[in-house]
């Protein structure tokens, strides 16, 4: 199993054309329970929580925006 930390979107995109076994984490919450399961291992993992456009929390003009792959401890602590 290979492991990726793309930086952009269009990183983790091109990574993800190129292998079809690859599959993508933000925490691994799903992914471990699911391997120790016996669930055959992707043959490449791509880690979004380099993607800071994935993982932020913004509030600005009265509108929220949050990220696919943001924390839920950031959800609480805004």
């Amino acid at each position: 199993m290979r492991y990726a930390a793309p930086a952009t979107v269009e990183e983790a995109q091109a990574l993800l054309a190129d292998d079809t076994g690859a599959q993508v984490f933000a925490g691994a919450t799903d992914l471990v329970p699911q391997m120790r399961a016996g669930r055959p291992a992707p043959s490449l993992l791509v880690d979004l929580k380099g993607i800071g456009r994935l993982t932020s929390v913004t509030h600005e003009d009265g509108q929220w925006t949050i990220g696919a792959a943001a924390p839920t401890a950031d959800l609480t602590r805004n």
